[in-house]
């Protein structure tokens, strides 16, 4: 009954949020945002590049968007990917030609502005947000199959 007493005080939520705090601080951006999530119960979800390429090449993958700039786009990136800028999607969320049920694959470079489309997905109503993991620069690395614009 003490460690309960403990857990809900307001001591262990003031202590829990310094120490948050202090490790955002030195930590990457990922690394930041999965702690985020962990507290909050919501772990992202990923794909590998082999399993996703293994999908598309069999015609049955999920919607895929690159977040990334424009030129990042146009020197490679993976097929059949739609691209939206992160910065945009809330004005091209039309663009996005599935259901808001379906699954939807979100990529960049190494992971922070996908995170934050995913987020900005999952409150407008997407439920089954993944991230490709290690993002284009693992599936570059891979030499997996690449289109450019």
């Amino acid at each position: 009954m003490l460690f309960v007493t403990f857990v809900v005080s307001p001591v262990f939520v003031s202590f829990a949020s310094v120490v948050f705090f202090v490790v955002a601080s030195i930590a990457s951006p990922d690394m930041v945002l999965f702690m985020w999530m962990l507290a909050a119960g919501k772990l992202p979800s990923h794909i590998t590049g082999i399993t996703l390429l293994a999908q598309i090449e069999a015609g049955t993958a999920p919607a895929v968007l690159d977040v990334r700039s424009e030129r990042e786009f146009a020197d490679g990136h993976v097929p059949g990917a739609r691209h939206i800028p992160f910065w945009a999607l809330p004005t091209r969320m039309s663009q996005i030609s599935t259901s808001r049920a379906a699954p939807v694959v979100v990529y960049c470079g190494h992971g922070p502005r996908a995170y934050v489309a995913g987020a900005f997905l999952r409150a407008s109503g997407f439920r089954r947000v993944m991230y490709l993991k290690g993002h284009f620069l693992k599936w570059r690395q891979a030499g997996l199959r690449q289109e450019r614009k």
